[in-house]
């Protein structure tokens, strides 16, 4: 087990590292002020690390270069946690000083607070310091961690004393408003203008995802090579169809069967879009309908339909729309969710799945910081959404909207999401490079998130 940051490495303990403790356990600087006395010897030092330093969760920090011990942090589940030990913990950590000043530990509990709240799924993480501990008090604060209550007369028994002792503590709802959550990893080294419309189909174990603005399908199937197509024009979408290895592209104006790589227009659009509108996002619904909704291009003000498309017909199913994006439904069909993205909101419906039309809109959640753009929905019925402006995706309670996770991406406009693999246990992320010059725009991310998605829904045409 260990937990990697950008410098750190955090790992178990071993007896190899006996010296190197005792080297900076026994300067006075650090001990007495965190509750225990200088170790006298590599002997104590070597017992300390088989009877307290390897307890479960707790670890040393390693410098990645150099591959040095320089410390340690670790989890308690006693003392501080006063509440339902199955939801929090306590944090409690030491640096040797050669070390101090350089923003080590302050890494270090940030790499464990993250791993506390996203792979133990704890609520709470409390932590506490002794009345003049300056530096361990500016490292909670910098974590996020906030004042609760002072104690004039703390027992420290392993130096025979009493002390004043301060409690702070960290909430995981406040930590993922403050910027906590999970980071995404680059999937490869591409970029790409307007990536978009990711899909799996665990058919063919293939990937998908569309090139909005250069108007290019991509493809990875397995290990294989990304395979790329031209579709000579903008692509809002492309959903894979339920009879074919082929997908259906939301081109400019219709959609498109493309199979083999050759395009075959099978629904004019054109007549239900204005001349300044194209087809923006797309999905097929559990029957294999098509719901897609229009864009505006151009010096127009936003405006557009979402519409559904089964056995040839079009049917408008929300009017007035600013920007059509991410769509999802319930598992028992009952439920749709869709975000308009200048709404600056995800709605929710009801759904007669006999027809698939929906009805009955409210709001599910707003977002702030940032404007919804697709989602995809988890093997619990909760939202993946992407936020663009906003660097991240915000996963959401299909109940009440209510902020469950995130995940931070190194992008400031991510565009949508999917869970692929064997186990769809990955979230794949989409990003736009336009007008952005960071080294993160516009590429592609994978993060595992800690749940299941569900299979995406195949197309009918």
């Amino acid at each position: 087990m260990q937990i990697e940051s950008d410098r750190l490495i955090l790992r178990y303990w071993e007896e190899s590292d006996a010296q190197i403790c005792y080297e900076y356990c026994k300067d006075p600087r650090v001990g007495p002020i965190s509750g225990w006395p200088p170790h006298k010897n590599v002997e104590e030092s070597l017992s300390i690390i088989r009877n307290v330093l390897t307890a479960p969760n707790n670890f040393a920090i390693v410098i990645k270069d150099t591959n040095t011990v320089i410390g340690n942090v670790g989890l308690k589940y006693d003392d501080l946690a006063y509440d339902d030990p199955e939801k929090s913990t306590e944090l409690g950590f030491w640096l040797g000083v050669p070390y101090w000043g350089k923003g080590y530990m302050t890494e270090a509990v940030k790499a464990v607070t993250e791993y506390v709240f996203e792979d133990l799924h704890k609520e709470t993480i409390w932590c506490g310091y002794y009345d003049g501990n300056d530096r361990s008090r500016h490292v909670q604060e910098k974590c996020g961690f906030k004042f609760q209550w002072t104690s004039d007369e703390v027992d420290v028994p392993l130096m025979n004393e009493k002390r004043i002792g301060h409690v702070n503590r960290l909430m995981r709802d406040e930590w993922l408003k403050s910027g906590g959550g999970r980071h995404a990893k680059l999937y490869d080294a591409n970029k790409y203008r307007l990536a978009e419309a990711p899909f799996y189909d665990e058919r063919y174990d293939r990937l998908s995802w569309v090139d909005i603005i250069d108007g290019k399908l991509y493809t990875k199937e397995s290990d294989n090579e990304t395979q790329c197509f031209d579709a000579g024009q903008m692509i809002g979408s492309a959903i894979p169809m339920k009879d074919s290895t082929g997908l259906i592209l939301a081109g400019v104006d219709g959609l498109y069967t493309c199979v083999n790589n050759k395009l075959k227009k099978k629904i004019d659009l054109s007549r239900v879009y204005e001349s300044y509108q194209r087809s923006n996002d797309a999905k097929a619904d559990p029957e294999g309908r098509i719901f897609v909704g229009s864009s505006v291009e151009g010096d127009h003000e936003p405006c557009g339909n979402l519409f559904s498309v089964h056995k040839g017909k079009v049917k408008v199913q929300q009017q007035d729309t600013k920007i059509s994006n991410g769509m999802a439904w319930s598992a028992d069909g009952k439920k749709f969710f869709f975000s308009d993205s200048l709404e600056h909101a995800v709605f929710v419906y009801d759904r007669d799945p006999s027809t698939g039309d929906i009805s009955n809109r409210r709001v599910l959640f707003e977002v702030t910081d940032g404007v919804p753009d697709g989602m995809c929905i988890d093997s619990d019925g909760n939202l993946w959404l992407a936020v663009w402006g906003g660097r991240r995706i915000e996963a959401r309670s299909h109940k009440d909207g209510r902020l469950l996770d995130v995940i931070r991406v190194d992008a400031e406009n991510v565009t949508s999401c999917c869970f692929f693999g064997k186990d769809l246990d990955t979230l794949f992320i989409t990003t736009s490079g336009e007008d952005q010059d960071g080294n993160g725009d516009g590429r592609l991310y994978t993060c595992k998130p800690g749940v299941k998605g569900v299979f995406c829904d195949k197309a009918v045409i």
